[in-house]
């Protein structure tokens, strides 16, 4: 990869906000949630998934290798995921990111090395207290060890 591929979608949070769903974690773009969002972490963010540049979308939809930075405050939590070739990329409202290989239009990464509930409390009490939000998505080359999956 010459030149860095990295998209970055703001939010905000929300009172709430519970980030314990285990497989799942989301931002979207609606500016409410109910307390049976256990994955969304985000929301009034700027994007869904199909907000995606192009680029990152053939990225991912070649099975590529993704860095997620979620920045809040002054914390960060980073994990990994992968991209796929079913991921449709398509939804408006949501960018979800998981641990299983489920696929879905609102699905960015799948094989996720983390979830919701992964998330430090200390950002989830921030998000809870309604503060702004990143989530840099950025393209990474494969793992010379594990390849693309």
């Amino acid at each position: 990869m010459d030149t860095p591929l990295v998209e970055t979608v703001e939010f905000r949070g929300h009172p709430n906000v519970s980030a314990i769903h285990r497989t799942t974690l989301e931002v979207t773009t609606e500016a409410e949630l109910t307390p049976r969002g256990h994955c969304i972490i985000g929301v009034s963010a700027g994007k869904g998934a199909a907000g995606l540049s192009d680029a990152m979308k053939a990225h991912i939809r070649a099975g590529g290798r993704l860095r997620f930075e979620l920045r809040v405050g002054g914390r960060t939590f980073e994990f990994e995921g992968w991209g796929s070739r079913h991921l449709e990329l398509s939804d408006a409202t949501s960018i979800v990111i998981r641990r299983s290989s489920f696929v879905s239009p609102r699905t960015v990464a799948i094989r996720s090395t983390a979830a919701a509930a992964d998330v430090p409390r200390a950002i989830v009490s921030e998000l809870r207290g309604g503060a702004r939000g990143l989530l840099i998505i950025s393209a990474m080359a494969p793992d010379p060890i594990r390849g693309t999956p």
